[in-house]
């Protein structure tokens, strides 16, 4: 059985993830959830996740996003909020598909270096 993890590639989430999920398979692409959410491709993480699940026996995911985010900068929507509603809409969107998994969300302030876990059962 493994677990997923789907991050931000940014390297200052290089160690809280490693001590965090240790024996996770990480997905990773810069700008992280937002890269999907961003280019409204989310099928594309769905195909990633069915091979997880049918090679792996994945059952549960964990999606790490951050602030100060290089692509969220870009984008214009650099603000807490934003990250948070991508996160939240992220879970959503992944746990109907995927009924089946566990989703989980966290949000990693860089600069506090607090992290906050987020549950779908929290906002359903």
């Amino acid at each position: 059985m493994a677990n997923v993890t789907l991050r931000c590639a940014d390297e200052r989430l290089n160690e809280i993830v490693g001590k965090k999920f240790p024996d996770n398979v990480t997905l990773g692409k810069l700008g992280g959830i937002k890269w999907y959410l961003s280019r409204d491709i989310l099928e594309e993480l769905f195909e990633e996740l069915e091979f997880a699940i049918d090679h792996k026996d994945t059952k549960s995911l964990q999606l790490v996003s951050h602030t100060d985010c290089g692509l969220y900068k870009e984008l214009g929507e650099d603000d807490s909020d934003s990250y948070e509603e991508d996160l939240l809409e992220a879970m959503a969107t992944v746990g109907e598909r995927f009924p089946e998994l566990k989703v989980v969300g966290y949000l990693y302030n860089v600069e506090t270096k607090e992290i906050i876990k987020y549950e779908l059962s929290d906002f359903s």
